[in-house]
């Protein structure tokens, strides 16, 4: 009796389905906005190894008909299954066990059978404008992971303006409009965007230039509702801040001695624009001097090369000195988003130049050109002439008096360098010297082409080419 007991237990064991395999882990569960494929893989080997298109161990069931995929085996435990494309908002799926899929050994699969997903409200991104700098009438072109509800989108965003108290509602952009928008943004895809995942809108009024704008996409923005797919909405918001441009101005600019003085007669005058205008009108832009002369400015409306926006022109000098000049736009001058000049009461703008100022400087830079045998006449012996140095000089007071300077250039001795790498080491070291402050010990180090030592207990010197390489130098 006690043996018949004992086999029958062991049978039993044997028979039990406590050893039969399960599904150990299955991908994706619960709500997952972004879904392309799932998985799961068995705590035991259920299928030959090597065996990729075995038959499919579950039944995928969407409530998006259109929704399709493939299947197939990683090894003798995992499968995949990857859909062609990837399910938009409000699809939810379910993987029933397949009651056919039984184990290599003709086994049942034990264990939870049934699990679900889905993808859950919209997401949305602003996919225009680039950047955080928007116009005064921007249009956000918004782009959801699939279709969505327009008036949910409608009721769900908002403006949020600078120095406002309220929030700004939006308006839909649609019809001809969105059509024309949609071609000018994304050409040839046009026909890819334009479909109900894609909405724009506009604030409700024009926003305050240089004001801090934040478009507010509110949870509650849901899918289509349709008999087969209830409609299923954001759980979360999506706030992106922004700031508005500046006004389209025009900005005068020249070199003054002081900022009481007139501006100075030999150098440029400028007009900088805040945003950029067609060069058509940038060339009918008149600086107008003494007599009517009109000076032109730097920018040639007839280059086929460059048809691009001018947002800064340039009347070179020198100007007449001690004159005045006025400065005139295009009437009706608009920026290339078609606002008009905000300070256009500015226009025509009158200057005055001053006189000459005084000058005393090296004519080169950075550093003065020591030129040894300038004034040799034809013939002359390079013996009986100093090396001279130049200078520009003009006007520095009435009752200057000069006198020749007679300075030893020093020693001078031939030195031929060998190649363009040694020609490029003694500009590098006269680079390394260029208005730097330098102790004694590393003007000595750049002379060498050594690495420069520390500038501790040394006293700092300003440095430049010409005082550290001596003409007795190589």
């Amino acid at each position: 009796m006690y043996r018949l007991a004992s086999a029958i237990l062991t049978c039993s064991f044997l028979m039990s389905p406590v050893w039969a395999a399960r599904i150990a882990q299955f991908s994706p569960q619960g709500t997952v906005a972004q879904i392309h494929e799932l998985s799961l893989s068995f705590d035991a080997d259920v299928i030959a190894f090597g065996e990729g298109q075995g038959p499919a161990p579950v039944k995928i069931s969407c409530n998006d008909p259109g929704l399709k995929g493939n299947g197939r085996w990683l090894d003798a435990r995992r499968w995949s299954y990857v859909f062609e494309q990837e399910p938009g908002p409000g699809v939810s799926c379910s993987a029933e066990l397949n009651p056919s899929f039984h184990t290599i050994d003709n086994q049942p699969i034990t264990g939870r059978t049934s699990f679900s997903f889905g993808t859950g409200g919209p997401i949305a991104d602003v996919e225009r404008p680039y950047g955080n700098v928007i116009a005064e009438d921007q249009v956000f072109v918004l782009s959801f992971n699939g279709d969505v509800d327009p008036a949910s989108v409608l009721a769900h965003t908002h403006c949020v303006v600078e120095g406002l108290g309220e929030a700004v509602p939006v308006r839909l952009i649609v019809g001809q409009p969105r059509t024309d928008l949609l071609e000018s943004l994304y050409y040839s895809r046009s026909n890819v965007m334009d479909s109900p995942a894609t909405q724009l809108v506009q604030c409700k009024r024009l926003l305050p230039a240089e004001a801090r704008v934040r478009l507010s996409i509110g949870a509650g923005v849901s899918t289509p509702h349709t008999p087969q797919r209830p409609a299923v909405a954001s759980t979360q918001a999506v706030n992106v801040d922004y700031q508005v441009r500046k006004p389209f101005t025009a900005s005068f600019n020249c070199q003054r001695e002081n900022a009481s003085m007139p501006c100075t007669p030999v150098t440029p005058v400028s007009l900088a624009f805040s945003a950029p205008i067609s060069r058509d009108d940038a060339a009918r832009i008149k600086l107008t001097g003494p007599g009517n002369t009109i000076v032109a400015s730097d920018v040639d409306p007839h280059n086929a090369e460059d048809r691009s926006g001018v947002t800064r022109i340039t009347f070179k000098g020198p100007f007449a000195a001690d004159a005045d000049f006025s400065l005139a736009l295009p009437e009706g001058l608009k920026d290339d988003a078609g606002r008009t000049l905000d300070n256009a009461e500015r226009f025509p703008l009158s200057f005055k130049t001053a006189m000459f100022p005084p000058l005393v400087k090296y004519s080169a830079s950075p550093f003065g050109v020591v030129e040894r045998f300038a004034a040799v006449p034809p013939g002359g012996d390079e013996t009986d002439q100093p090396a001279t140095m130049a200078l520009a000089v003009r006007k520095v007071a009435p009752d200057l008096m000069t006198r020749d300077l007679a300075v030893s250039a020093g020693s001078l001795s031939d030195y031929n360098t060998q190649d363009d790498a040694e020609v490029l080491n003694w500009y590098a070291r006269v680079q390394r010297l260029d208005e730097r402050s330098l102790t004694r010990g590393q003007i000595e180090d750049v002379k060498a082409g050594r690495k420069m030592r520390s500038a501790s207990g040394d006293r700092a010197l300003t440095a430049s080419p010409f005082t550290a390489i001596s003409p007795g130098s190589p």
